[in-house]
């Protein structure tokens, strides 16, 4: 078959061949690459038409431009065209008004008709090349030539530098088009139809096009709207531009994202030298997940700083560059920007918390820190665990971090650390104890109704639920008291609760501790006098001194008092001077409340005129004998 000639080319694109020419066609396009490249410069032409307004030329003018348009019409040179278009152009603004919608409106069944359009089309396609390349202003009797949205396409694309990083360039380049067409506007995208138009108005300008940073333009234009096809011209451009413009080359091949954009930058590597540091932040912006490993070695032999590193690769998604990061703090490296990416990325703790078992105590330490200021929830039962063993302090304090931090399940396990509570009327009597105490002090009063909660919804072992009711008392709260209140008729909690009441530090709870001071069984005894001396007042201190009377409770309730410094102790350690077991240690109490002073012997009588408790006989009128 001999070449096709421009009638069944037009017969092709407008579909109007029958099925065995069209066949026959087909053969022979796949054969002859110069038919090839006539189809594509027609399909080309053809977009066009459908956009650009036509205009009723002189028979004079359409002949020349007849002649120039087929003379380029694969590809237009930039002189000839440019003269060509304003040369249109000018007769645009003689008789555009004539010939407003005979383009639209005209059938395309006349072949001829439509290969006088052709030519007129691809020379007013020449005119948006000139405004967008060759810096012509594009004034309001041009726009009447191409009153389309390739033109406010040409003018954006003018306003983007080849060389320049925009922060966000996509997003401001489809504000700018979306601003210039209403119509596209779907949300964060553009409408499937706009998106269309400027495709192909960026496939006619890229053949138009021949300088390198019109190309970087385009391109970048082309990333923005999403289109990959365009992705293996930019890969071409960066192997053939100038020294000049390859870092922004690069950047736009980059800007296309994805795997297939990082294996294109990694060919291109091989075959061109890139500056290591380029092509490492390139491949990062490419957000491909399998470019880790690169990545980080092309960091390291480049020299650049830790930090800079750090960073960089946070910005590699996926589970390979977080295992590089965290063989790096398990390295050794204390850097705080390395503690920070870490903990700002799940799929590092994630592999953290999977480290924590194989790693040795230092490193273990340093692993629970992190996940302590990482504020990792899924860690908790890790930590809980961790508490029972050596690294009891940097596990607390990592649970303490992450309690604070707002998950209610650290909150609960550090109640659970509590020690054993069968006898807490000494309670806390250990270091483990006053540190877990200190933590739950720190918690905010929201917690203690968590602790409530758990004691009432959570009936798992009785141990546990003691540990909610005195964690409860501990943080403290407004409407604590009222339901530990509620849980001391329940046996196996009383000692807890009244425990509780007693750190909660409310005097008004005396009244329901007070009944308990007096029970027939030991513990619950203790526990409310331990519970009486930590609210103190007038109340409690005659709670306590009839306790003296009991000799199985008296050295229990000096044991109780001897950290208290207010007045209200002072009746209590006096009528503990009675006692011969409990004198001394009252004697001391009592020197230790006035810094040494006082009677010399511990007479109670003395030290009561001492402290004014009790006038002494001598000091008012003399008392009447009794008869």
């Amino acid at each position: 078959m001999s070449c096709l000639d421009s009638v069944d080319l037009q017969s092709l694109i407008d579909g109007t061949h029958d099925a065995a020419a069209r066949a026959e066609a087909d053969r022979h396009l796949r054969a002859c690459g110069e038919c090839r490249d006539a189809l594509r410069a027609f399909q080309r032409v053809e977009g066009f038409l459908r956009r650009v307004q036509a205009v009723s030329p002189s028979e004079d003018l359409l002949n020349d431009v007849v002649v120039k348009a087929m003379a380029g019409l694969t590809a237009v040179p930039r002189e000839p065209a440019a003269g060509a278009s304003l040369e249109v152009a000018a007769e645009v603004r003689e008789s555009g008004d004539q010939w407003d919608k005979t383009a639209e409106a005209a059938p395309r069944a006349s072949t001829r008709r439509g290969w006088f359009l052709v030519p007129l089309s691809a020379a007013a396609a020449a005119v948006v090349c000139v405004a967008v390349f060759g810096g012509a202003e594009a004034g309001t009797t041009r726009e009447k030539a191409v009153s389309r949205p390739l033109l406010d396409l040409a003018r954006t694309l003018r306003e983007i530098a080849p060389d320049a990083r925009r922060p966000g360039e996509a997003s401001w380049f489809l504000g700018e088009i979306v601003a210039r067409r209403p119509e596209w506007d779907d949300g964060d995208r553009l409408t499937p139809a706009g998106r269309s138009e400027l495709l192909r108005g960026l496939r006619g300008m890229w053949h138009r096009a021949d300088a390198p940073d019109d190309h970087v333009r385009l391109l970048r234009v082309a990333a923005a709207l999403d289109a990959s096809e365009f992705r293996h011209r930019a890969e071409r451009l960066v192997l053939d531009v100038p020294e000049p413009l390859l870092e922004a080359a690069i950047t736009t091949l980059a800007a296309f994202g994805g795997d297939e954009a990082a294996k294109a930058l990694v060919r291109v590597s091989l075959r061109r030298e890139l500056p290591t540091g380029v092509l490492a932040e390139a491949l990062v912006r490419t957000k491909s997940r399998r470019v880790a490993r690169r990545v980080w070695n092309l960091l390291t032999v480049d020299g650049e700083e830790l930090e800079r590193s750090y960073v960089l690769m946070h910005r590699v998604p996926g589970r390979a560059a977080s295992r590089i990061l965290v063989g790096d703090f398990l390295a050794g490296s204390e850097a705080p920007v390395l503690r920070r990416v870490i903990a700002e990325r799940t799929d590092a703790l994630a592999i953290l918390r999977s480290e924590l078992s194989r790693v040795d105590l230092a490193d273990r330490v340093r692993v629970l820190g992190l996940l302590g200021e990482a504020g990792d929830r899924k860690a908790v039962p890790l930590l809980e665990r961790q508490l029972k063993g050596v690294a009891f302090d940097p596990a607390l304090k990592a649970l303490a971090r992450v309690a604070h931090a707002g998950s209610s399940d650290a909150m609960l396990a550090v109640a659970r650390a509590l020690g054993p509570l069968e006898d807490v009327g000494d309670w806390p009597t250990g270091a483990r104890d006053q540190a877990i105490t200190r933590v739950l002090r720190g918690l905010p009063e929201s917690a203690a109704p968590l602790f409530l909660d758990a004691y009432v919804e959570r009936p798992g072992r009785v141990s546990d639920r003691r540990r909610y009711l005195i964690a409860a008392g501990i943080v403290g709260g407004d409407l604590v008291r009222d339901r530990v209140e509620r849980a001391l008729p329940v046996a196996q909690v009383r000692r807890a609760a009244l425990t509780a009441l007693g750190l909660l530090g409310r005097r008004g709870a005396v009244a329901s501790v007070r009944r308990h001071a007096t029970s027939e069984d030991r513990g619950t005894r203790r526990c409310a006098l331990a519970a009486l001396a930590r609210l103190g007042g007038d109340e409690s201190a005659r709670v306590l001194t009839r306790a003296l009377r009991r000799s199985a409770d008296r050295r229990t309730v000096i044991a109780f008092i001897r950290y208290a410094t207010d007045p209200w102790v002072i009746p209590v350690y006096i009528d503990g001077l009675r006692y011969r077991d409990t004198h001394d240690d009252c004697l001391r109490g009592l020197r230790r409340l006035v810094g040494g002073r006082g009677p010399e012997g511990g007479d109670p009588d003395a030290w009561k005129v001492w402290f004014g408790l009790e006038v002494p006989p001598t000091a008012g009128p003399p008392v009447p004998k009794r008869t």
